[in-house]
């Protein structure tokens, strides 16, 4: 699963995020194909590490 198999946040994850909008759009779930920055709020991309 590598190294950082619960990975967080818009970058680390945007592989995936994308292959979900294509397919939602694909299946006809959504009118058109949506870019990751129409979805999340700017506030997502900020990066916290505790």
């Amino acid at each position: 699963m590598g190294e950082d198999y619960w990975s967080y946040g818009v970058a680390a994850n945007r592989n995936t995020l994308e292959a979900f909008v294509r397919h939602h759009h694909g299946q006809g779930l959504s009118s058109r194909l949506m870019d990751m920055d129409e979805i999340f709020h700017p506030a997502t991309y900020e990066t916290v590490k505790i």
